[in-house]
């Protein structure tokens, strides 16, 4: 299950790492800005950037013109339900980092770049050498001076590796404890006073382990819903009803 951003950020805020004051709106008359701010549609899906449905504005008029565009438009096969409204940061540096699976080694992998807000594929194919990965072991854990050295590696130094490192070790537990197949913050913005926040977040969380994520809905108000945007059909509809009568799964594969 891919949450939405603001969700994604709401997990980030409780594992005590930064993100830019914002709020939620469902219709372009609730927008309200008094500063510089970024609307951002919420779509489970990336890419919304290119399709329009982001928008950096200045003033109230803009706002509303822009919150109606992007309240208007189907993205990626998303209707746009809710804004996310945040305050503009002023950047100085960007980082990537991400926790995720190797399928091919079968073990978790930590990633971290320097080269934030950019296509991490594309970096990988160009410039591999700015980017760092290290594997690690779920059951002993990720711990913060595996974090210093990937920001060593990464070339980061002082107070900057300190809390990049920081940041990547609480990133890490957040996958660890909430069975996340993915989470991602790109870009960790570094600010002109040195503040890192966390300026967009993916996280997809394991679908066949949300019986035993309970706190996401109780502390997070984060609910359990379908991926995709292909609706079931009624023979997958009555397997997924026969598959949670237990949580290990009783239907099997659906074929």
């Amino acid at each position: 299950m891919r949450l939405f951003e603001h969700e994604a950020k709401a997990l980030l805020k409780g594992y005590g790492i930064p993100i830019p004051p914002g709020r939620i709106v469902h219709s372009a008359d609730e927008i309200t800005i008094g500063k510089p701010s970024v609307l951002k549609a919420q779509i489970p899906a990336g890419g919304r950037k290119k399709a329009g449905g982001i928008a950096f504005v200045n003033s109230q008029e803009e706002a509303k013109r822009e919150g109606a565009k992007i309240f208007a438009a189907h993205l990626r096969g998303y209707p746009v339900n809710d804004i996310l409204i945040e305050d503009q940061i002023a950047v100085q540096k960007e980082y990537f980092l991400a926790a995720t699976y190797d399928t091919t080694a079968k073990t978790a992998i930590v990633i971290f770049s320097p080269e934030g807000g950019i296509d991490i594929e594309e970096l990988a194919r160009t410039q591999p050498e700015r980017i760092v990965t290290e594997r690690f072991s779920l059951r002993k854990g990720f711990f913060e001076f595996q974090a210093r050295n990937i920001g060593l590696a990464g070339g980061l130094q002082g107070k900057e590796l300190l809390d990049v490192a920081a940041i990547l070790q609480r990133m890490v537990q957040l996958f660890i404890d909430c069975d996340a197949t993915i989470v991602e913050i790109n870009p960790l913005s570094v600010t002109a006073k040195g503040e890192c926040i966390a300026c967009d977040a993916h996280i997809d969380i394991e679908d066949e382990a949300l019986y035993r994520q309970k706190k996401l809905e109780e502390r997070y108000g984060i609910r359990k819903r379908e991926s995709g945007t292909r609706k079931q059909t009624e023979f997958e509809k009555k397997a997924q009803e026969i598959d949670n009568l237990d949580h290990r799964g009783v239907a099997g594969r659906m074929i």
